[in-house]
């Protein structure tokens, strides 16, 4: 029961301390590992797309505004993914890669906005710069006089405005809008000549904004937190990995100690069930020898004894021990042994002192001595043991 006691805290300690290291030790999931960096590529990959293609679409090189669509459609999916990067980490780490995290979401939600506001005013902005080149043209080569002069000085204007949208360049381009307004002696169609006009005075307007916005978007720091998510990422991917492993040796480690443990105690339990074993035989010799002098008359019991020790001499190997016995001398019963050679007495098994007790009780004696000799020093035929009182 004490071992039981002392072995429970023990085999509890272990089982902690293996479920913690099981715990600790349990590595960074891998699927979720290459979904976040699926996403971060995502977002620096997408993001570039993003750019050129707002570049292809202000030179009027794009014929629909899908591939803008699909890249925010990506950028969206990729922002779904991104929160899982926050749990390769703890503590600061973890709190850095959330704050990394809102930010890129933010960059990302920006730049839609600015996409949405860039293909509404490109929209308008091409609309218009198509038409101003259409009827600019056919107004020059279907006029004469001075209403194609001016509109000839209106489309240098508009040419060099357009390749450098500064404000004199604007004044200039508005100046000749100007003029063209007024009313002219010409053949050219008034309707015609007044929607050049709306149409220039639009892209006056309009294409300093759409540069802008296009200037913001290539700006967007979109890639540039990305990147520095992924590093931070990957710094705190690379330490919770290695604090896997040493965990797992540690665990490696722990699982072999328990293992020699659980074999000590194996062998400690068929050495016990031995031990065991043993008692159990001796106490069924004990109980045999008894019931043999139990009912025998005074005057044969030390021959009982006699014989009874001899077989004891043989099981239990007190060859040549000098066994005492005393009732008065020792207040736990007094029970001695002493082997040869010895020179401290030693304490008797329970079952020596029942015969023992049997002995001296027969001979109504307090105390005495019972001699155990050597095996072999007995003669050939002789009991193996003898019995004397002191």
């Amino acid at each position: 029961m004490k071992s039981l006691r002392i072995l429970a805290p023990i085999v509890a300690c272990l089982l902690i301390a293996l479920t913690y290291l099981l715990v600790q030790g349990t590595a960074p999931d891998a699927a979720r590992h290459e979904r976040t960096l699926d996403a971060l590529r995502t977002v620096i990959l997408y993001n570039a797309a993003l750019q050129r293609d707002v570049l292809r679409a202000r030179a009027g090189l794009l014929r629909s505004y899908d591939p803008l669509v699909r890249s925010i459609e990506n950028l969206d999916e990729a922002t779904q993914t991104l929160p899982a990067a926050r749990d390769a980490a703890s503590g600061e780490t973890r709190a850095d890669i959330d704050k990394r995290i809102a930010e890129v979401i933010a960059a990302i939600r920006d730049e839609e906005a600015l996409v949405e506001r860039f293909k509404s005013d490109n929209a308008l902005l091409q609309n218009s710069l198509n038409f101003f080149n259409y009827m600019s043209g056919r107004l020059t080569s279907e006029g004469d006089g001075l209403r194609a002069v001016e509109i000839g000085a209106l489309m240098v204007a508009m040419s060099r405005f357009i390749s450098d949208p500064q404000p004199d360049a604007a004044k200039a381009v508005t100046a000749a809008l100007d003029r063209l307004a007024r009313p002219s002696v010409d053949a050219v169609p008034a309707s015609d000549v007044l929607s050049l006009v709306s149409h220039g005075r639009l892209i006056v307007t309009r294409l300093p904004a759409v540069d802008d916005l296009v200037a913001r978007l290539q700006t967007a720091p979109t890639s540039e937190r990305a990147r520095a998510l992924q590093d931070v990422y990957l710094g705190a991917h690379g330490r919770a990995a290695a604090r896997a492993e040493l965990f797992q040796t540690l665990l490696y480690v722990a699982a072999l100690g328990l293992v020699g443990y659980v074999a000590y105690l194996f062998a400690r339990l068929r050495r016990n069930a031995r031990i065991l074993r043993e008692r159990l035989e001796f106490e069924g010799l004990i109980a045999s020898i008894s019931t043999q002098f139990i009912n025998l008359p005074r005057d044969r019991i030390r021959a009982g004894i006699s014989k009874g020790l001899a077989r004891l001499v043989e099981h239990a190997g007190l060859d040549g021990a000098q066994i005492f016995v005393s009732h008065i001398a020792d207040p736990s019963g007094g029970y001695f042994y002493r082997r040869p050679g010895g020179s401290r007495p030693a304490r008797l098994s329970k079952d020596m002192i029942e015969l023992a007790s049997r002995w001296t009780l027969a001979d109504h004696e307090r105390q005495g001595c019972i001699d155990v000799p050597r095996v072999g020093e007995l003669p050939e035929g002789r009991e193996k043991a003898s019995l004397q009182a002191h």
